[in-house]
């Protein structure tokens, strides 16, 4: 296992190709970045937001802070990559299960409610930002205007406690 608190870059700095070779659990404390060629089949645990204009080959697992899935893209992943196959924890802290936020019903048709209170942002699969609301414990939002699917959510609670997961719209 490899730490990094910062920011992750892989790139050209100097007219050189930079191949990132990853076989191991690589955990990053702020944001990943690649602007060159990421390959290899380990772990990326990610705390911040991931960037990718480059090539990302072979099958690595990609785990950020918002459950998943390259933030913004512009270059290739290769179809084998996943996103959050094994959870990570980097850059949440970890919050006591009385506290733990809890999706419901789930699946769901329209209708989604969370246990807990904040700021809830949702994604798509490729990670796109699909709703930003602030919420209250235990009301229902509509997801009328979603298509059937899966998708992660964020919710930062009034601690700033960031917890997220997954959603399966039918």
């Amino acid at each position: 296992m490899m730490n990094n608190s910062g920011t992750f870059f892989n790139g050209d700095s100097a007219n050189m190709d930079a191949v990132f070779l990853n076989d191991i659990l690589i955990s990053v404390g702020g944001d990943w970045l690649n602007s060159d060629v990421s390959n290899g089949n380990g772990r990326w645990c990610i705390g911040g937001q991931t960037y990718n204009s480059g090539a990302i080959n072979g099958s690595g697992d990609y785990c950020d802070a918002n459950a998943g899935g390259i933030d913004y893209n512009t270059g290739t992943i290769s179809s084998t990559t996943t996103y959050c196959a094994t959870s990570c924890n980097v850059g949440i802290a970890d919050i006591s299960e009385e506290k733990k936020t809890t999706a419901y019903p789930n699946p769901t048709k329209d209708i989604l409610s969370f246990s807990s209170a904040g700021q809830l942002t949702m994604y798509d699969v490729t990670g796109k930002t699909v709703l930003t609301k602030s919420i209250k414990a235990n009301t229902s939002i509509s997801l009328n205007g979603l298509n059937s699917g899966i998708y992660f959510y964020k919710l930062i609670n009034a601690l700033g406690e960031t917890q997220s997961g997954k959603v399966i719209k039918e």
